[in-house]
């Protein structure tokens, strides 16, 4: 998947309903938590940044070094509040995590839209574990390691045959992971606001 690509799924995702956003999911399957992760990394990294810059802003800071007493651990400091910021954007704890940080609206939906995207990943893998022995094959498939014609020919059926299987555990995974989102949306922060 290419670059381009991967700076339209958070934008197609946030516009989608729960049935295509868990279609998205099911399309970049190999690529979907990667790009969360590699997101999640970036906006962290930029919060930390607006923290960190306000902060000496706040202090008077010219923007110069200057002699400090050398009392106080600087690297631990950082290694806290890496913590607590990832901790705090994982948890989708948008208060804690821009605590001090600018553009507050933007990173708190988008911290709300990769914690909403992490657990419609994790509903759907649940949902592909209750497939018992197709599983695996479905993974595989989702992960495009293979043409379906080899697949079809080990499984000793037609490409159409696999195809139209694939299409009922596709179809499966969306209806059973649709109906658990369904019992969980009105509980979530989300769905109260409107994203």
């Amino acid at each position: 998947m290419g670059a381009r690509m991967n700076a339209s799924i958070l934008d197609n995702y946030r516009k989608a309903n729960d049935e295509k956003r868990i279609k998205i999911v099911l399309d970049h399957y190999s690529s979907f938590m990667p790009y969360v992760n590699a997101y999640e990394a970036g906006l962290i990294r930029t919060i930390k940044a607006e923290r960190e810059y306000n902060r000496r802003v706040a202090l008077g800071d010219p923007g110069v070094r200057v002699q400090t007493s050398n009392i106080g651990n600087p690297t631990s400091s950082e290694g806290d509040e890496d913590m607590i910021v990832r901790q705090a954007v994982r948890a989708g704890d948008y208060i804690t995590a821009l605590r001090g940080a600018d553009k507050f609206e933007t990173h708190k939906w988008e911290i709300l839209l990769l914690k909403d995207m992490r657990e419609i990943y994790g509903l759907v893998e649940e949902q592909i574990g209750s497939l018992g022995d197709e599983k695996d094959v479905f993974k595989r498939y989702l992960k495009r390691e293979f043409k379906l014609a080899a697949i079809a020919g080990t499984e000793g059926v037609t490409s159409e045959a696999m195809k139209k299987r694939f299409g009922i555990l596709r179809k499966d995974v969306v209806d059973n992971s649709l109906k658990w989102l369904k019992e969980q949306r009105p509980y979530s922060y989300l769905e109260q606001k409107g994203a």
